[in-house]
């Protein structure tokens, strides 16, 4: 019996120049003990109005936050987030739409893209023909091209040539979806796969593009694959050493080479019918540039965690975040964590006021920041929190004066910067968008660059694989570690 059926049968319910904005004044003052730059801080939680389920960074700094319908709105209550002024905004809703427990990514073109969700009305596992599109710049919702399935817990990842590849979720029937579906944005229509592409995993599996173009799927399940779009047929790769991990995550490490997977369960803790298996704290590594790619374990976590959120900062390093020890809200762990790609070791970082389990998110911001969100139980659930990373107090930030706001694949381009003489890197971060313990759009590229006098000189992607088109957030990184406020660059 899929987990689905099991947990069902429990009963559970552009401009040229980019004027670069200076970080907000508060955010970067260290407390008394000095501890900040050893483990950063936290702000104070603040009123998002809206269960952060599913966030996503939309170009120009806004945070696009949805969860369910609610009373007061025609469909899923909807709401952004202005990351430079703080300040909030109802978004209106779709009629009748319930984007909760969607897929979602970011279009070449800005645009947010949402797949499926909760049938309207059921609020329980059944899944959405309709897909959504949402504008940035005018802050309204539109509807968009209808997927021949249903899907309810899918994924989006956005291809090498723009396209959004859709795969599983449970359709109105409540039955898991084999059928992989592809959203041409030429086009602005949905196809079917050929049915070499059927795959019958669990929801919101966790996929990554690779630098050679193919699709590697990491979790939930324990058994990892290859999927090659253009031929459209899966490879088993190897399993993970700890098996299954249920609302674990993993994340595509700098470099596009290697992946790491960590956290979750081995059974799944929506159902607690499965057994009571604890989440761990372990974490394994994959190299996909080796003949034979195998998982290892590397070092684990100081917490073992479920439900937890892992992001990307523009140092390289991986910040993991709340999570919890038992069933979707127990025993929540509210201290974060720092993995270092190059050591393989983990660091204790500060703790949140409020816990962010079960239907939390986590992204960067363009300053450089982390913003954590949701968990639908208790008090903070409407709340957000922004953690300033240990680099934010170790000396002055490099600054962008000037970058262009379009590079093409393969193009040298200029960046202004007083500090060229101290830039150790120049980093490309995909803006993040999370829902349910997965990032779809997150992605790390270090670019090659050359110093000059008051600038310098970097080289694009060479293609899509490497960054699928889309908006990226530019950041200069000093010989301290100490990254700038971002410029936002449209690659492809």
């Amino acid at each position: 019996m899929d987990p689905k059926s099991q947990r069902r049968a429990a009963g559970l319910g552009v401009a040229a120049i980019l004027t670069i904005l200076p970080l907000a004044a508060a955010s970067i003052r260290a407390d008394s003990s000095g501890s900040a730059a050893t483990l950063g801080k936290w702000s104070a939680p603040f009123d998002l109005h809206v269960i952060g389920t599913h966030s996503t960074l939309l170009h120009g700094g806004k945070v696009l936050f949805f969860s369910y319908p609610t009373p007061s709105a025609h469909g899923s209550a909807s709401w952004t987030w202005n990351s430079t002024t703080g300040v909030s905004a109802q978004v209106r809703s779709i009629p009748r739409r319930d984007i909760f427990c969607s897929g979602h990514s970011v279009l070449p073109d800005g645009l947010a893209f949402v797949t499926g969700g909760t049938m309207w009305g059921t609020h329980r596992f059944a899944g959405a023909h309709e897909t959504s599109l949402f504008d940035p710049a005018t802050s309204t919702w539109s509807r968009g091209p209808t997927m021949t399935y249903a899907r309810w817990y899918p994924t989006n990842l956005t291809l090498p040539n723009g396209d959004v590849l859709i795969v599983s979720g449970t359709d109105t029937s409540e039955q898991p979806v084999a059928a992989v579906e592809r959203f041409n944005v030429a086009a602005g229509t949905i196809t079917v796969l050929p049915s070499s592409a059927d795959k019958l995993v669990d929801e919101y599996p966790r996929l990554h593009v690779l630098p050679n173009g193919k699709v590697f799927m990491a979790g939930q399940e324990g058994d990892t694959f290859l999927f090659d779009p253009d031929a459209a047929q899966w490879t088993f790769v190897d399993t993970m050493n700890f098996g299954d991990r249920y609302s674990g995550t993993s994340v595509l490490l700098p470099g596009l080479r290697k992946v790491l997977a960590l956290g979750g369960n081995q059974t799944d803790p929506e159902a607690p019918a499965l057994g009571t298996n604890p989440p761990t704290e372990t974490a394994e590594i994959i190299d996909l540039s080796q003949a034979t790619p195998r998982w290892r374990y590397t070092n684990s976590m100081h917490y073992a965690r479920q439900h937890a959120n892992a992001v990307l900062l523009p140092d390289g390093t991986v910040l993991v975040v709340g999570g919890g020890q038992s069933g979707p809200y127990r025993k929540p762990v509210k201290q974060a964590e720092l993995f270092d790609p190059e050591s393989e070791t983990w660091i204790l970082m500060a703790t949140e006021t409020t816990p962010r389990a079960y239907h939390s998110t986590a992204i960067l911001l363009p300053d450089g920041r982390v913003l954590s969100a949701g968990m639908d139980s208790g008090k903070w659930k409407q709340t957000g929190e922004i953690y300033s990373p240990p680099y934010l107090f170790k000396g002055p930030r490099p600054s962008i004066l000037a970058a262009p706001s379009t590079i093409a694949y393969g193009s040298a381009f200029t960046i202004q910067t007083p500090d060229s003489a101290d830039v150790q890197k120049v980093v490309l971060l995909r803006a993040g968008s999370a829902t349910h313990s997965v990032n779809f759009e997150q992605r790390y590229l270090a670019l090659t660059f050359s110093p000059g006098e008051g600038q310098l000189s970097a080289t694009a992607p060479a293609g899509g694989a490497i960054a699928p088109p889309g908006w990226y957030l530019l950041f200069l990184v000093s010989s301290g570690g100490v990254p700038s406020v971002s410029a936002w660059v449209h690659v492809g």
